[in-house]
């Protein structure tokens, strides 16, 4: 087996020593002061679960847990129809579109999303593929999030900050990641007004509990409605860094670097793999682009404007049809 170097080996032995340094301090704890941090580390658990098997709806992979034969076109005509002041549906032959995974209707929060996600019904030929319906499939994960499921993703999106890829680099990378990931992590630095750390081999990034909370509280004070808070979850998701994430939402990097940051490492190791990567990639990057567009779609409508009015849900209005 091969040897770790002096470097690895010291982070390796520091990790052990801080391991065991915790061990001590938990067996030395009061009983008291034990069952009260232990009360807290259950009930962040128990928040930070229920915001990732609630997000597992919108993770992008709902055809895929269909195991029944895809569905044939079944409509003729695709349109819009706005069923109440600030929302619209999407209509198939005149009947609303229920959201997916669900037997409630889709009501979405502006007409140009509406459009959007008609666009993408419209495109449909043969038989109905919701891999190429990133839009609808946001769409539908967001109606299912309220004001508590917003919080609970800002919270969870915090945990990706503690390891996030963009903190570590890799001694035959150093120039294209000086070149594509340090500007995409100054970015944020400033954005949030914190210093990251920089590791490279096996080294733990440690991120200051001082910043993980001030990074949260600047994403709370954005008051981002409940659209842009998905869309800004899943693009974490599929590249494992908030960091990314962050800076495609607000600017500070393309989607196309982002994407080619978020390779970089893995192409470097294995290289592309025909049948494999070059589809994956193409879904990664249909999927964050979405996450993007959808973001921007909701960008100006408040938490109140995107909070959606329960007796539309089995109604779907009753407004002309565009």
């Amino acid at each position: 087996a091969a040897e770790l170097n002096t470097a690895d080996q010291l982070a390796v032995d520091s990790v052990l020593e801080d391991v065991q340094a915790r061990v001590q301090a938990i067996s030395q704890m009061p009983q008291e002061e034990f069952d009260r941090k232990y009360k807290e580390f259950c009930a962040r658990e128990r928040k930070e679960s229920l915001a990732a098997v609630r997000d597992d709806i919108f993770q992008m992979s709902v055809s895929d847990k269909d195991g029944r034969r895809p569905l044939k076109v079944f409509y003729s005509k695709v349109s819009i129809n706005q069923v109440a002041e600030g929302w619209w549906t999407v209509l198939l032959d005149g009947k609303p579109v229920k959201a997916l995974e669900s037997t409630d209707i889709l009501l979405l929060p502006s007409e140009a999303m509406a459009w959007a996600v008609a666009h993408e019904w419209a495109e449909q030929s043969g038989h109905l593929n919701k891999l190429l319906m990133p839009m609808m499939d946001i769409a539908s994960g967001s109606q299912l999030v309220d004001e508590f499921g917003i919080e609970a993703r800002l919270e969870h999106l915090i945990t990706f900050l503690r390891s996030d890829n963009l903190f570590y680099r890799h001694a035959q990378l150093r120039e294209q990641e000086a070149r594509l990931c340090d500007p995409v992590c100054q970015w944020f630095d400033d954005f949030f007004g914190v210093i990251t750390p920089r590791m490279e081999g096996l080294q733990s990034a440690k991120v200051a509990e001082s910043t993980q909370r001030k990074v949260h509280q600047a994403l709370l004070e954005l008051k981002m409605n409940k659209y842009q808070v998905v869309a800004l979850y899943v693009i974490a998701q599929y590249t494992a860094s908030i960091v990314l994430a962050t800076a495609v939402v607000f600017g500070g990097v393309s989607v196309e670097d982002a994407l080619q940051i978020n390779r970089l490492e893995e192409m470097h190791g294995v290289g592309s793999v025909e049948g494999y990567h070059d589809i994956r990639d193409a879904d990664v990057t249909v999927k964050v682009a979405a996450s993007l567009a959808c973001f921007k779609l909701a960008q100006g409508l408040s938490v109140a404007q995107t909070t959606v009015p329960v007796h539309l849900l089995r109604e779907g209005g009753r407004k002309t049809p565009h």
